[in-house]
């Protein structure tokens, strides 16, 4: 979900997360104070790129599900984290510019 950095944005998400019992979601544009994204409760996980004006995060909501970011994938319009638990799957945070094509 684009949230295009606004913090109303992430207060809608943030319900509709409780809402439907949302386990892992991806954000383009994080509302972000001092590179550090705002509006996420503490009880969330949330994967970003530490310390850069990243344009992507990926939120993990529930504490069963064990996730790391792959440190890997240093570019800041990218997070990438790994589930443990029930078989290893790989999550992708990404900014995608909609003016821009995507690189192939």
């Amino acid at each position: 979900m684009n949230l295009q950095h606004s913090k109303f944005g992430t207060a809608n998400l943030m319900q509709i997360t409780e809402e439907e019992s949302t386990d892992i979601f991806s954000i383009q544009e994080p509302y972000k104070i001092q590179n550090k994204v705002f509006g996420i409760p503490n009880k969330y996980r949330n994967f970003t790129i530490p310390m850069t004006r990243s344009r992507a995060a990926l939120v993990v909501t529930i504490k069963h599900i064990d996730a790391l970011l792959l440190k890997q994938h240093p570019d800041a319009d990218s997070v990438v984290a790994e589930k443990i638990a029930d078989g290893k799957k790989t999550y992708l945070g990404q900014y995608v510019h909609r003016h821009r094509p995507a690189n192939r």
